[in-house]
């Protein structure tokens, strides 16, 4: 049996994706009952508003006149919702974790601390996003140097309990002499999410056509209706993200204070060979 994942300890890059997987495979049913006791009902609601705004898509496309309506600003609003509690949940049962010394926390620890940061990181996430989107707007690459700062900065005001200003400062002081190590491991687990995500698709889409084909039922209607309930599972796919970005904060951080302690003993060294030199001048 492998030994369960440490959190706070300096990893190189294969290590990050390796401890990533590992800690899904130690953890995955005890954070997906969390998963469910936080986000159950919000989940429900999303795929309920999935499959009316699907079915009212199909009757007002037949009569010509669908438009974006208040089921879809509905269905976009609450799918924000769900991915801030998605990364919160992740993150705090991985505070926890390492707070209970490598114990499994309960469902419900994790929920108060998900309702002590779920304001706070909410507007938080706004704020950063509509950012981003700005700063992609107007120059391509401040905005894609930006984007695993954005990252970083939310995890570190639930592991650190800080607020945003401080969280931006101590993001980009961690992330300095480490962007390119940082950017490509959240890239590459981006990509792992997405494949993810079109290895599940594509069968279900072949399976809504074969059913479309025998049934004689509108292809989009079958579709929605099975993507509604299939979208749980690629949810839960999504606490990659996270897990990724608490193992990335504490190899950064790990890096930096060793890198300070190492500075402090230099500097120690040098004030004591300096004392000792005045001493020798005064004898």
């Amino acid at each position: 049996m492998n030994p369960k994942v440490t959190l706070n300890q300096i990893r190189t890059f294969n290590d990050l994706f390796d401890d990533t997987t590992q800690f899904l495979k130690q953890n995955w049913k005890p954070l997906l009952n969390a998963y469910l006791y936080v986000c159950g009902y919000p989940l429900l609601a999303l795929i309920a508003l999935f499959c009316f705004e699907q079915a009212q898509s199909i009757f007002h496309l037949r009569l010509g006149d669908y438009m974006f309506g208040l089921t879809y600003v509905s269905r976009i609003i609450l799918s924000v919702i769900l991915m801030v509690l998605l990364n919160l949940t992740v993150l705090s049962y991985m505070l926890l974790y390492k707070e209970n010394d490598q114990q499994v926390p309960s469902k419900t620890d994790v929920y108060h601390y998900v309702k002590y940061y779920f304001v706070r990181v909410l507007i938080s996430n706004i704020v950063l996003w509509i950012g981003l989107v700005i700063a992609f707007i107007l120059i391509f690459f401040p905005g894609f140097y930006f984007m695993p700062v954005a990252l970083l900065i939310i995890t570190i005001m639930v592991l650190e309990n800080a607020d945003l200003g401080y969280a931006f400062n101590r993001a980009f002081q961690l992330i300095k002499g480490h962007w390119w190590q940082t950017a490509g491991a959240i890239l590459l687990n981006m990509l792992l999410i997405w494949s993810i995500c079109m290895l599940f698709f594509i069968p279900v889409a072949m399976i809504c056509g074969v059913i479309t084909i025998l049934a004689g039922w509108p292809f989009a209607s079958v579709f929605g209706f099975v993507a509604a309930i299939s979208f749980f599972l690629l949810q839960f796919a999504g606490a990659l993200s996270p897990i990724l970005m608490v193992l990335i904060y504490f190899n950064l951080y790990e890096r930096h204070d060793n890198h300070h302690l190492l500075q402090r003993i230099e500097m120690l060294g040098k004030t004591q060979s300096s004392a000792d030199h005045l001493q020798a001048e005064d004898y």
